[in-house]
């Protein structure tokens, strides 16, 4: 037998427990108390169990892994180790090459690149990812600015890297791309095209892979597919759940997306795309910030709302 209240209560203690075990850096108990507490009606409640049963939160320390699988295990196979590396027999981890001191003539065979525009803050993702990288002793000198065309047509340029933590519709990556084609800023003859991210949904892989005919090759350590979307996979994700409900699965989900139209309207939060960017509903987060393909109810604070995250 299924009990909301039950389930209310062991989801936020699971996520209670993950907080004071320092699995949630910057996110306190009191941080989580509070934005429950926006949390009024029996609805309300209902639908806050579940965004905390899909909350996905990734952590410095989980990141760190996902970076090592990136590198360690997905771009070091598509990589031509003897002809465009130069690199001995003991090399075979990008990783190892890209945190080496000194990296001789190899430091212009491989370019890191945010995927970012001129005008784009600081604070944005890429600049963001860039300083994390960083801190995992990646060489600088391996880091290239997308408007740095010196160094993005170098003759001896065998891989450019564009990163970013998360992929969502692709939309913004192919704006990015098509336009450093438009400038002359790369030469799509001369390199071999990565775009690596933390997370990314197999829509926006596709779209990208589809739309550049396959010269960027997408790499993420974690896929999001349909079913992880809050509303659209919702009867997925609980199908067992339709077995317990007075109505058919369905109906409930849009009942439970009613509430959370309502429950924005009631406090205030005006975000022009209710269920993330491009209608993504995601529930993903990511301890350096939040996608803007996440529900604005995680992040989406204001004078009358404290949500739980930031973007």
């Amino acid at each position: 037998m299924f009990s909301h209240d039950t389930f209310h209560i062991r989801t936020k203690t699971r996520v209670k427990k993950l907080i004071q075990a320092g699995f949630w850096r910057g996110i306190s108990v009191q941080d989580l108390e509070r934005w429950c507490g926006e949390f009024r009606t029996p609805q309300e409640l209902e639908l806050l169990s579940f965004l905390l049963d899909s909350l996905v939160f990734r952590s410095q320390n989980q990141i760190t892994g996902l970076i090592h699988q990136l590198f360690d295990t997905q771009l070091s196979q598509v990589i031509n180790w003897e002809e465009d590396l130069g690199a001995n027999s003991e090399s075979r981890s990008l990783f190892d090459i890209l945190t080496l001191k000194y990296p001789d003539n190899r430091i212009n065979k491989i370019r890191l690149v945010p995927v970012i525009k001129t005008e784009d803050p600081p604070t944005k993702s890429g600049p963001l990812i860039a300083r994390i990288l960083n801190k995992h002793t990646i060489n600088h000198k391996y880091m290239c600015w997308p408007w740095d065309q010196e160094k993005l047509r170098n003759e001896d340029l065998s891989y450019t890297i564009f990163f970013d933590d998360f992929i969502g519709t692709g939309t913004q990556f192919l704006n990015f791309f098509n336009n450093l084609i438009e400038n002359g800023t790369i030469d799509k003859t001369k390199s071999m095209f990565c775009y690596i991210a933390f997370s990314g949904t197999q829509s926006g892989i596709d779209h990208i892979e589809k739309e550049t005919q396959g010269l960027v090759k997408v790499f993420v350590s974690e896929t999001i597919k349909e079913s992880n979307k809050f509303f659209t996979g919702f009867s997925t994700r609980y199908e067992k759940l339709g077995t317990y409900l007075d109505m058919p699965l369905d109906e409930y989900v849009e009942s439970l997306k009613q509430t959370y139209l309502e429950f924005l309207h009631n406090h205030q939060v005006r975000n022009r795309e209710p269920f993330g960017y491009g209608n993504l509903e995601l529930t993903h987060v990511f301890s350096h910030g939040t996608p803007n393909g996440t529900l604005p109810i995680f992040w989406s604070s204001n004078a009358n709302y404290h949500a739980l995250f930031q973007r």
